[in-house]
């Protein structure tokens, strides 16, 4: 058991467990005089019952094991085998009814001619949960995909985005943000990460910047998977920790892209995942032995960019969860940075907010994002024809 202990700012600074060469990308709290710095206790979890089979599980303080700094980790624990908790994908309005593409704007990003631009909009994630809280029985919610210029989206069998161009819009930087997906069946039940590609000899998938290749794959699931959205880096895979190969899983592809020419872009996938910064992960558990495959389904937020949570990077974020949770079996990283949000229902601030987002160096500041995971919660049990819990 983690023992309390006062802990000045700075010399959580000085004891960061963060490799060499990642040092420069660290996001360090303002400087402070060491006797007037706020202390840091040293971290310890928490544990809440939000629904039967659906437990919150928080860390704050000082994170001794891996980053040596303080961190701020919210994660929400659902049990795939409960018939009453569903994962839910969102796209588009609160309502989540953005049309379908169409057959022709399929056709055209399918030749690389360009993203569709579309009806669907952004929505914060507050927003989100509290319309899905109303209509659907949500009891939670945490943001989902990267911008719909470079990732696969699908959500209740409507394709909403498939990233059209080679590189990501706007800059010089090839599409990386796909690696892998995260899938789920259309009860919210079954749900699985996907690696395009994998090889269990090279231990390798399709490299990330190969858009011919992950279009044909992404599109091969659509008959199996109504819900898809894509996502990088893969964190951890079948039990293998990928998270920490992340950049030279890149550095050996047979023709890697000269990512140093771009090393100032933020868009950059090298700074991009050694950076710290806040995170959003899936993340898949296999606890129960007399269960088949993974039995819980955890969506993890990091916070990052200030004093009470530095943030991590895709490394360090591998390295946190497995240590925590032994038994995770796949982990997918999704949008993070300023996008990082997690609902809950009656936790939080008024508007269920249980972390603090950041957007644009503003503390508790939510974004407003294209997708969105939710969980749901039958009050009427669907196996006993009737009752409430």
């Amino acid at each position: 058991m983690i023992t309390a202990a006062l802990f000045l700012l700075s010399g959580a600074m000085a004891c960061n467990k963060v490799p060499d060469k990642e040092s420069n990308y660290h996001f360090l709290p303002p400087d402070t005089n060491p006797t007037d710095a706020a202390p840091v206790i040293d971290g310890t979890w928490q544990i809440d019952t939000v629904r039967p089979g659906l437990a919150w599980k928080k860390f704050s303080g000082r994170d001794l094991d891996v980053t040596g700094v303080a961190q701020n980790v919210n994660v929400l624990e659902m049990d795939m085998t409960n018939p009453r908790l569903h994962l839910r994908f969102h796209y588009g309005n609160g309502g989540g009814v953005a049309g379908d593409l169409t057959q022709d704007e399929i056709n055209r990003l399918t030749m690389n001619k360009g993203i569709v631009g579309g009806t669907d909009t952004k929505r914060y994630t507050d927003e989100v949960f509290a319309y899905m809280r109303v209509n659907e029985g949500a009891v939670a919610c945490v943001n989902g995909a990267y911008e719909a210029a470079s990732v696969w989206v699908r959500a209740k069998g409507l394709y909403h985005a498939l990233a059209g161009g080679r590189e990501i819009p706007g800059t010089p930087i090839p599409q990386w943000k796909s690696e892998a997906c995260v899938v789920c069946d259309s009860e919210g039940q079954d749900i699985r990460i996907l690696f395009p590609g994998f090889n269990e000899v090279t231990l390798k998938g399709t490299d990330a910047w190969e858009v011919a290749a992950q279009r044909e794959y992404y599109r091969a699931q659509s008959p199996s998977w109504p819900n898809l959205f894509s996502s990088s880096p893969l964190l951890v895979y079948d039990g293998i920790k990928f998270g920490t190969t992340f950049v030279k899983r890149m550095e050996d592809s047979p023709d890697p892209p000269n990512y140093k020419k771009t090393k100032g872009n933020s868009e950059n996938p090298i700074q991009h995942q050694t950076n710290t910064h806040p995170r959003t992960v899936v993340a898949l558990v296999e606890d129960n032995p007399d269960h088949e495959g993974c039995d819980k389904c955890m969506l993890i937020t990091i916070d990052g960019r200030q004093a009470m949570g530095v943030g991590m990077s895709a490394a360090q974020v591998t390295e946190f969860i497995m240590l925590h949770f032994p038994n995770i079996k796949y982990a997918l990283n999704m949008d993070g940075g300023g996008s990082t949000c997690m609902c809950i229902i009656d936790r939080g601030n008024n508007q269920n907010v249980v972390n603090h987002p950041i957007d644009g160096g503003v503390i508790d500041q939510v974004r407003s994002v294209n997708s969105h995971f939710y969980i749901t919660y039958d009050e009427t049990d669907p196996n006993a024809g009737g009752g409430n819990q």
